[in-house]
Protein backbone atom coordinates (compact mmCIF):
# COMPACT_ATOMS: atom_id res chain seq x y z
CA UNK A 1 0.00 0.00 0.00
CA UNK A 2 1.19 3.54 -0.85
CA UNK A 3 1.79 6.06 2.17
CA UNK A 4 0.33 9.20 2.16
CA UNK A 5 3.22 10.92 2.68
CA UNK A 6 5.03 9.67 -0.26
CA UNK A 7 2.59 8.77 -2.66
CA UNK A 8 2.78 11.02 -5.24
CA UNK A 9 6.05 11.40 -5.84
CA UNK A 10 6.45 7.55 -6.84
CA UNK A 11 7.12 7.03 -10.18
CA UNK A 12 6.22 3.51 -11.66
CA UNK A 13 6.95 2.02 -15.27
CA UNK A 14 4.59 -0.84 -16.95
CA UNK A 15 6.44 -4.46 -17.44
CA UNK A 16 8.02 -5.47 -20.17
CA UNK A 17 5.86 -8.32 -20.81
CA UNK A 18 2.08 -6.34 -21.68
CA UNK A 19 0.57 -5.47 -24.64
CA UNK A 20 -1.34 -2.78 -25.14
CA UNK A 21 -4.26 -2.65 -27.60
CA UNK A 22 -7.29 -1.01 -28.77
CA UNK A 23 -10.03 -2.63 -29.65
CA UNK A 24 -14.01 -1.59 -30.34
CA UNK A 25 -12.78 1.74 -28.57
CA UNK A 26 -11.77 0.00 -25.31
CA UNK A 27 -8.20 -0.27 -24.12
CA UNK A 28 -7.30 -3.73 -23.24
CA UNK A 29 -4.14 -5.15 -21.65
CA UNK A 30 -3.14 -8.08 -22.09
CA UNK A 31 0.01 -9.95 -20.18
CA UNK A 32 2.45 -11.88 -22.27
CA UNK A 33 4.29 -15.15 -20.79
CA UNK A 34 6.82 -16.46 -23.66
CA UNK A 35 5.04 -16.13 -27.38
CA UNK A 36 1.60 -16.54 -25.18
CA UNK A 37 -0.72 -13.92 -24.04
CA UNK A 38 -2.53 -14.68 -20.74
CA UNK A 39 -6.20 -14.59 -21.29
CA UNK A 40 -7.16 -15.00 -18.08
CA UNK A 41 -5.72 -11.97 -17.18
CA UNK A 42 -6.62 -9.51 -19.52
CA UNK A 43 -7.64 -6.13 -18.16
CA UNK A 44 -9.76 -3.73 -19.59
CA UNK A 45 -9.00 -0.01 -19.06
CA UNK A 46 -11.36 3.15 -19.77
CA UNK A 47 -10.25 6.51 -20.80
CA UNK A 48 -9.08 7.75 -17.50
CA UNK A 49 -7.05 4.48 -16.66
CA UNK A 50 -5.85 4.82 -20.22
CA UNK A 51 -4.26 7.97 -19.94
CA UNK A 52 -2.75 7.18 -16.81
CA UNK A 53 -1.41 3.99 -18.37
CA UNK A 54 0.35 5.58 -21.12
CA UNK A 55 2.36 8.14 -18.42
CA UNK A 56 3.81 4.91 -16.56
CA UNK A 57 6.96 5.40 -18.31
CA UNK A 58 9.06 5.80 -15.70
CA UNK A 59 9.43 9.27 -15.96
CA UNK A 60 6.17 10.99 -14.43
CA UNK A 61 5.24 11.11 -10.67
CA UNK A 62 1.94 10.28 -9.93
CA UNK A 63 1.86 14.05 -8.99
CA UNK A 64 2.38 14.76 -12.28
CA UNK A 65 -0.19 12.33 -14.18
CA UNK A 66 -2.54 13.70 -11.37
CA UNK A 67 -1.89 17.28 -12.62
CA UNK A 68 -2.03 16.53 -16.04
CA UNK A 69 -5.88 14.82 -15.58
CA UNK A 70 -7.14 17.74 -13.65
CA UNK A 71 -6.46 19.96 -16.30
CA UNK A 72 -7.67 17.70 -18.68
CA UNK A 73 -10.63 16.68 -16.83
CA UNK A 74 -13.65 18.35 -15.30
CA UNK A 75 -13.12 15.98 -12.09
CA UNK A 76 -13.71 16.43 -8.30
CA UNK A 77 -10.06 16.26 -6.91
CA UNK A 78 -10.79 13.69 -4.03
CA UNK A 79 -12.47 11.26 -6.31
CA UNK A 80 -9.89 11.62 -9.26
CA UNK A 81 -7.20 11.48 -6.38
CA UNK A 82 -8.90 7.63 -5.41
CA UNK A 83 -9.40 6.82 -8.76
CA UNK A 84 -5.21 7.31 -8.97
CA UNK A 85 -4.59 5.12 -6.14
CA UNK A 86 -7.12 2.37 -7.00
CA UNK A 87 -5.74 1.94 -10.63
CA UNK A 88 -2.27 1.65 -9.44
CA UNK A 89 -3.12 -0.47 -6.69
CA UNK A 90 -4.63 -2.64 -8.89
CA UNK A 91 -1.78 -2.64 -11.10
CA UNK A 92 0.73 -3.34 -9.09
CA UNK A 93 -1.16 -6.53 -7.24
CA UNK A 94 -1.36 -8.08 -10.98
CA UNK A 95 2.24 -7.68 -11.63
CA UNK A 96 1.80 -5.14 -14.63
CA UNK A 97 3.77 -2.01 -13.23
CA UNK A 98 6.25 -1.57 -11.05
CA UNK A 99 7.78 1.04 -8.98
CA UNK A 100 11.12 2.30 -10.15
Amino acid sequence: MMTVSSQWQEIFVFSDNIVTRKVAGETILVPISGNLANMQRLFTVNELGERIWQQLDGNHTLEAIRLELLDAYDVDEVNLDDDIREFIEKLLQAGLIEKV
